[in-house]
């Protein structure tokens, strides 16, 4: 059965061919990613990219759809002939990586671990910034390696009236270890993306596959059955208790990055919830550097060859450069014009710093 990981993007150049080749590297035979409204050289670099069979790349304007950028991305792709048979699928951000953790690392391994499934639910491991404040010119795996403790639970959302659901209650005042422990009064958590097993039909979505026939396999990154009878997408979206597990996979997501790169995503926007704003709240509960982590670094020495090899191939060094200056014009340009995004930036490094010194120091 083939192999298809698919990706939403705006304004990612820096990111694209690391995020890409990583996909191959772990066995995925094709890789979709869908762009809109990208102005830092995102849409020219995609190009060469698909032109040199590395992945498909589907160009969308935001303001022809009524759905958010990342649900369009998902319905255009659904029409695409990739998906008209069935075939194993993982939708996930270009800031997390699949971190396979049997075997060799790849796929193979993965579902010989788990050879009995319809749907994984693959647990983030959340990683912070390691007390970075600027884009380097280097591999995220490589530039962050501290995470979140086992304990954590995601985003912390209010437990209350419905037209609460799905806003964030970022409390600038607790911990990140308070937030993640409150998690089991709260309403909502989105930790998990899903590997499944897509056919004609399934509706994608951004965390959970809408998946109406029966009967399903649901397991954990352990590969463990989910004791949940039934399956619906509004009750893995909503109120449930399931744990998972790191045991066999984990979704590495580099949530933060440095502080500089974190204020780009501010000036972009989100992709899923437009109204929801990212400030210092957002960052502090994505700020997670209490763990260190090792698992990718079987990866670096591959990953960093099979992206000098595509950069080279696809001539698309001068567009990375390009891009990154791009970038740092823009955020300087919004930092002088804007005193609150300013004052936020200063706030983010004194943060950024404290945190990494302190989860160095418990270590």
């Amino acid at each position: 059965m083939r192999r298809v990981s698919i990706t939403s993007v705006k304004d990612e150049a820096p990111y694209l061919v690391e995020w890409i080749a990583y996909q191959k590297l772990l066995g995925f035979d094709e890789v979709i990613v869908t762009s809109n409204d990208s102005t830092d050289g995102t849409s020219e670099i995609l190009d060469r990219l698909a032109e040199a069979g590395w992945c498909k790349a589907i160009h969308f304007q935001r303001a022809d759809h009524k759905a958010s950028p990342q649900i369009a991305a998902l319905e255009l792709v659904t029409q695409l002939p990739e998906l008209a048979e069935p075939c194993l699928l993982f939708v996930s951000d270009i800031d997390e990586f699949l971190q396979i953790n049997v075997g060799q690392g790849r796929l193979d391994c993965l579902l010989e671990a788990a050879p009995d499934f319809d749907l994984m639910f693959v647990r983030w491991r959340v990683f912070g910034s390691s007390g970075q404040h600027e884009h380097e010119d280097a591999l995220s795996i490589q530039r962050f390696l501290q995470s979140s403790p086992t304990s954590y639970r995601g985003h912390v959302y209010r437990h209350g009236e419905e037209e609460s659901l799905g806003k964030p209650d970022y409390t600038t005042d607790l911990s990140a270890e308070e937030l993640f422990n409150r998690h089991q009064s709260q309403r909502w958590t989105r930790t998990y993306k899903t590997l499944f097993h897509y056919h004609p039909g399934d509706k994608l979505s951004v965390h959970f596959p809408r998946i109406t026939r029966e009967p399903i396999i649901k397991v954990d990154g352990g590969g463990r059955l989910n004791p949940n009878e039934r399956y619906s997408h509004l009750t893995f979206y909503g109120e449930h208790t399931y744990e998972g597990s790191y045991d066999i996979c984990q979704l590495n997501h580099y949530a933060n990055r440095s502080v500089d790169e974190y204020l780009h995503k501010i000036l972009r926007g989100d992709g899923v919830h437009a109204k929801d704003p990212r400030g210092l709240d957002h960052w502090k509960v994505a700020e997670c550097n209490e763990v260190a982590q090792e698992g990718m670094a079987k990866w670096e020495e591959p990953l960093a060859e099979i992206v000098a090899r595509i950069i080279a191939d696809c001539n698309l060094q001068a567009l990375l450069d390009e891009a990154i200056i791009a970038r740092r014009q823009k955020l300087q340009a919004a930092l002088a014009a804007d005193p609150e995004l300013s004052t936020l930036r200063q706030q983010l490094v004194t943060m950024a710093g404290a945190r990494f010194a302190s989860s160095v120091a418990a270590a």
